[in-house]
Formats: structure tokens, sequence, C-alpha cells
């Protein structure tokens, strides 16, 4: 309902859903989405937030990145951060367990920046997922910072490997 504007604010109406105050101009909530007319027809009730789906989502996202942006229909953002969190983990793994005996420092340390960006990519995802569970749909990070991370990430690793492989060389 609209409150009353004091000392020349604007005008605003909270949503009876999740008690937010927004613009009156504005046609829907900016939180959780209900529209402002659902509340002023007579005998409906509001749409009740949803109760069980940010818990389980924020469940599904600590045991994998991404898995809570999936329940929560956002698939194409889930996937990203899933692919991104496996491939960086899986890399790290693969680099402090088994590095080569030639450049064995160059590769331990890449294998440490990977392992760092995997925990970093669940840490957003971890903050993300609770952000859209609740409503806010603004992202934590940008959409595109993603691809970024990745090219990052490709170029540590090609440095690496090049470091790596150069550390090997004999000179004759």
């Amino acid at each position: 309902m609209p409150e009353i504007a004091k000392d020349g604010a604007e005008p605003t109406w909270i949503c009876p859903a999740c008690d937010t105050p927004n613009p009156i101009e504005a046609t829907a909530c900016s939180r959780c989405g209900s529209p402002f007319t659902s509340f002023l027809s007579e005998g409906r009730e509001p749409a009740p937030a949803k109760a069980s789906a940010p818990g389980r989502a924020v469940a599904l996202t600590a045991v994998l990145p991404g898995l809570g942006h999936v329940s929560l229909r956002r698939t194409g953002l889930g996937v990203a951060r899933a692919l991104l969190y496996l491939w960086a983990l899986g890399l790290s793994l693969l680099l402090l367990i088994r590095p080569p005996a030639a450049g064995r420092t160059v590769v331990r340390l890449v294998g440490v920046v990977f392992l760092l960006s995997a925990a970093g990519v669940w840490i957003v995802s971890m903050m993300e997922t609770m952000r859209l569970a609740e409503g806010d749909e603004r992202p934590v990070i940008p959409r595109n910072a993603l691809t970024w991370v990745a090219a990052g990430l490709s170029g540590i690793l090609i440095m690496g490997l090049l470091g790596s492989a150069l550390a090997g060389r004999t000179t004759p």
C-alpha cells in the first residue's frame, strides 16, 4: 500500500510478501517480483515467499557451485560456475599432487593459484545463491567476469607450463 511521503521524499509502496519498500511507479516488487496489482484484488492472498527453496539452493551450492543456481532456474549461470569450479579444482589437484620433476616449484605455484581460484568460485557462488534465493537479482560479480577469470587462468596455466618446460631444459 502507498505510504505518505515525509519531508519531500518520494512516495513508496510496501510489498506485503516481503516488506520491501518500492517506488510508487514500480509495477512489481524489486526484491521478490510480486506484481503491485495482485495486492489490490480483494480476496486474494499474496504469494508466499519461497520457504524451502533458499535453504535447499544454498545447500546444493555448498556441494557443487552452480547447483543452487540451477535449482533457482538460473541454469546458464549454474553450468558456467560448475564448469569453472570443476576445471580449477581438477587442475589444482593434478598440479599439486603429481607435479613433474622438472619445474616442480613453478607447477606447484600454478596449482596453488588454481586452488585459490576454485575456492573463490565456491565462495562467490555461495554469496550469489543466497542473494538469488532472497529475490535479489543483482549479481555479485558481472556476468562476463567468469569468462575473464577463465581466460586469466588459461594464461597462467600456459605460462606455468612454459616455465616448467624451460626449468627442465638442460644446457649442453
